[in-house]
């Protein structure tokens, strides 16, 4: 079976060998400038069974687009005019299959039985076949009008009408040969139509293992929401009591609050009429304390006036009683010089003593 994968680069022949794809160096068909194509992303090869190429995906990340299905560690049948994209590249690749003549030999000798195979000779469109003769009347006429054109023609027809029969019958043939042609066409793309079911009926069991996995999960999920509901009841036996407890612990801590708020506001008060009270003293204390500073400074000048009069008055003493010495001995030198006097008079004069001994 000769088949073409085609591409933006050309057309690729394909054999009975498997080709592998991807980005790898030792891929048949290697695949460049995208990130998202791996390695090894896909196989394609022929199915002898299957009398077409199928398309493995070797499991890659982002997977192998059929038609725009995406198949992932998957196989699948390809028809002719597949279009066929693998991973996030962005080129895109088509199969083509040439048809084959033996393919047209044995559909030909299906149809020429087949009551469809009779056209309408001005539109080209097949109608249904006309309601059969009845078997009284025998087929040989139908035969005979067919394979035998001088039974249906008088006995002195000239050649004109021999050749406007051999026309009509050249017509016929065309026509069937046309029709035989259109059913080829027809049987290839119901071919390719089952062929791209088989890929949708795939993708539909495989969502349908989907689905059944999700109602699984769904059932599990039900047997659990039934069994917390029962847990939920059972809670609810117990809830007005709870509910009733932490009404009341509520209320408690609404008072206890109201309490606090009271109790600050009261500190606060009495906080700010003794801070008042502790400015007023200390206003006082400070009056005081500059009068007491002020007296401080009055009696240190006052002592130090006092301390130096003293000092005067004790020089002032001082000399006087310099100066009082200084006299008595003038004065005791004086009686030593009169006393030889008065020996020598014989007369001591007493008053003067007397009164400079009441002085000293």
């Amino acid at each position: 079976m000769k088949a073409y994968l085609k591409g933006a680069n050309g057309m690729l022949p394909l054999s009975q060998k498997p080709i592998r794809v991807g980005s790898g160096a030792d891929c048949q068909l290697h695949i460049q400038g995208c990130g998202d194509t791996e390695g090894r992303h896909a196989l394609l090869r022929f199915s002898a069974a299957d009398g077409c190429y199928v398309l493995q995906d070797l499991n890659s990340a982002n997977g192998t687009y059929v038609n725009g299905c995406r198949v992932q560690n998957a196989t699948v049948r390809l028809a002719p005019g597949d279009t066929i994209r693998f991973g996030g590249s962005p080129h895109s690749y088509s199969l083509e299959v040439p048809a084959e003549p033996q393919l047209r030999h044995t559909y030909s000798a299906d149809t020429r039985s087949n009551p469809w195979s009779q056209w309408n000779r001005g539109s080209g469109i097949p109608h249904p076949p006309q309601k059969p003769r009845p078997h009284s009347a025998g087929s040989r006429r139908l035969s005979s009008s067919i394979h035998s054109p001088t039974a249906a023609a008088p006995e002195g027809e000239s050649h004109g009408g021999t050749a406007a029969r051999r026309m009509n019958d050249k017509r016929v043939r065309n026509r069937v040969k046309c029709g035989r042609m259109y059913q080829e066409q027809q049987l290839l793309k119901l071919g390719d139509e089952v062929k791209r079911l088989l890929v949708f009926e795939a993708e539909s069991k495989r969502k349908d293992l989907v689905i059944s996995t999700l109602r699984d999960e769904t059932g599990a999920l039900r047997q659990q929401l039934t069994q917390q509901e029962l847990w939920a009841a059972e809670r609810d036996g117990t809830r007005p009591a709870l509910e009733r407890e932490l009404h009341n612990r509520t209320q408690e801590v609404r008072v206890l609050r109201e309490q606090l708020n009271r109790l600050e506001v009261g500190s606060s008060e009495v906080l700010n009429h003794t801070a008042r009270e502790r400015d007023v003293d200390i206003a006082h204390l400070k009056i005081e304390l500059d009068k007491a500073c002020r007296d401080l400074a009055l009696a240190k000048g006052l002592v130090t006036s006092l301390q130096r009069e003293a000092s005067q008055r004790e020089e002032e003493l001082r000399r006087l009683h310099a100066d009082l010495l200084s006299t008595q001995r003038e004065l005791r030198e004086r009686e030593q010089q009169q006393q030889p006097l008065a020996s020598t008079s014989g007369k001591v004069p007493h008053t003067p003593s007397l009164r400079w001994a009441s002085l000293t």
